[in-house]
């Protein structure tokens, strides 16, 4: 009827360089939000995320990350984990 393969699609592109794009816009906005949550997080990298979070008084957010992290060292080690000494 004389449409084209690309009109008869609805206007989309296929093939390797309708791929590449996608590929290249997907890995652009991962780099993107990696750079903006390092930046964010600067201070927690700088002073060691792993072992120094408890001195950092982060309120709520340092007491999630400390319990979320107490019950598998707690089933780990076979300690009970309704009490903490540390």
């Amino acid at each position: 009827m004389g449409l084209s393969r690309s009109s008869a699609e609805g206007g989309k592109a296929s093939g390797p360089r309708a791929h590449t794009s996608t590929l290249t816009a997907g890995l652009v906005v991962v780099a993107l939000y990696t750079l903006a949550s390092l930046f964010c997080w600067q201070h927690l990298l700088e002073a060691g995320v792993t072992t120094h979070m408890y001195l950092l008084n982060l309120g709520d957010v340092g007491q999630g990350v400390w319990f979320m992290g107490w019950l598998p060292f707690a089933i780990g080690h076979h300690t009970n984990p309704f009490v903490s000494t540390y």
